[in-house]
């Protein structure tokens, strides 16, 4: 019998990369570092309703063959595989863990009551941050534990931070290229800044995956931005520090309802970037307003355009906070993080 049985997306066929893959692929890459390949399966849920009926049968050999089962489902898939994986283990008494992706799913389980009964089955649910711990015990879930999103990333040392003092000051976007990460916000208060100052003291480069449904919008978007604002695709994985140590700091301006402790923030304090983000889900529990980062009320662009003046003014301001923000990361290392759930394993 194997140890662990791992269902999640891990989309091996288009290897696509964004929250969901990522994460999937990096617990179990770092649960086959401590245990061994041979005690490790993975099951791939990518495809929908077009794999379920595989899923019915390879959920079950997971479930008798494995002492512990961790699922990592999307939204879609929850409904599926949370009840048959609960409904197999009647027979077997497994171990099963839930590693939550993102920041949805007390609203879900709130609003699908149903799921409840199984979800109280589960040995351990963790979610990403505490605020998410909290919501789920107010749903009667008491067997939580806080277990951060990672990401297997070089921090960089203090000799390599830069990115001090740019005229005019660059600012990214590093996310997935959807209206409800802030992107229009981001470049009105880019824009608006620069109107108030007069001169161009500020540009925005945008970095991310734009799926098919946000192409028309974007497309709108990208028509109309100002020549201080840039789209430049999507980055590699392991090329996120490099790519964002050259900047001034981060924008997150998301209003995203399912947003949870954001792999962008991740990046962005691995590459000694401060970030300013909005007061959205748990971002000021995540970033220390002025210490790594700055937070601004959701969807005030007028705030964001003056936080961006207020650097200007004062650019020695972030040297301290680079060094915050590499000390910060330290915490989301995957080697770190994948104690919690260790610690859980049978």
């Amino acid at each position: 019998m194997r140890k662990i049985s791992i269902i999640g997306n891990f989309d091996m066929n288009n290897n696509s990369y964004n929250g969901q893959t990522i994460k999937t692929r990096i617990v179990a890459d770092e649960l086959e570092s401590l245990y061994g390949a041979s005690e490790i399966k993975r099951v791939d849920t990518a495809g929908g309703k077009s794999v379920v009926l595989r899923l019915l049968f390879q959920l079950f050999g997971c479930v008798a063959r494995s002492r512990n089962v961790i699922i990592l489902p999307a939204q879609n898939g929850i409904k599926v595989i949370l009840p048959l994986v609960v409904i197999y283990n009647l027979l077997f008494s497994r171990r099963i863990h839930y590693v939550v992706i993102g920041g949805w799913l007390a609203e879900l389980l709130g609003r699908n009551r149903w799921l409840l009964c199984f979800a109280k089955r589960l040995h351990m649910i963790y979610p990403e941050t505490k605020n998410m711990k909290d919501s789920l015990a107010g749903l009667g879930l008491h067997r939580v534990v806080v277990m951060p999103n990672c990401k297997p990333l070089r921090i960089l040392t203090s000799d390599e931070l830069s990115g001090y003092n740019l005229r005019p000051m660059r600012f990214c976007i590093f996310s997935r290229i959807t209206p409800t990460k802030g992107i229009e916000d981001a470049i009105k208060a880019v824009s608006l800044a620069n109107e108030k100052a007069g001169k161009t003291i500020a540009t925005l480069d945008m970095y991310g995956n734009v799926e098919a449904c946000d192409r028309s919008w974007f497309d709108a978007v990208k028509a109309s931005m100002p020549e201080t604002v840039a789209y430049w695709g999507r980055v590699e994985f392991d090329k996120s520090v490099f790519k964002l140590k050259e900047y001034t700091a981060l924008l997150f301006p998301t209003y995203y309802p399912g947003e949870g402790l954001a792999g962008t923030v991740i990046d962005a304090f691995a590459a000694g970037l401060p970030i300013i983000a909005s007061d959205w889900h748990d971002n000021a529990n995540i970033i220390t307003d002025n210490k790594n980062g700055f937070i601004f009320p959701t969807r005030d662009v007028n705030r964001l355009a003056e936080i961006i003046l207020d650097i200007y003014k004062c650019q020695d301001r972030l040297v301290p906070m680079k060094l915050n923000c590499i000390q910060s990361a330290q915490a989301y290392l995957p080697p770190v993080v994948i104690r919690t759930i260790a610690e859980e394993i049978a």
